[in-house]
């Protein structure tokens, strides 16, 4: 999973797993959730093209991705009519 989010090797644990927090896949500290932790852990295992993450988790993982490069300007669509 690190390769998906951190693709360039430039975040720490840390980092990722505070990206993580801040799209609530991961439970924020003190708090345990057994199954997000499996599921998003740093070392967890990916589908092909993301097949064991569903298209909302996949948008959140993105938003992820976004948060962890410090992005100044995230664009959010929503396709929802």
């Amino acid at each position: 999973m690190m390769g998906c989010r951190d693709p360039e090797g430039t975040r720490t644990d840390a980092e990722l797993i505070s990206a993580l927090q801040r799209t609530w896949l991961l439970p924020k500290d003190g708090v345990h959730d057994a199954a997000a932790e499996a599921k998003f852990s740093l070392d967890s295992i990916v589908g092909d093209d993301g097949s064991n993450y569903s298209a909302g988790e996949k948008q959140m993982l993105a938003l992820c991705r976004a948060l962890a490069k410090n992005s100044r300007i995230i664009v959010l669509v929503s396709l929802i009519n």
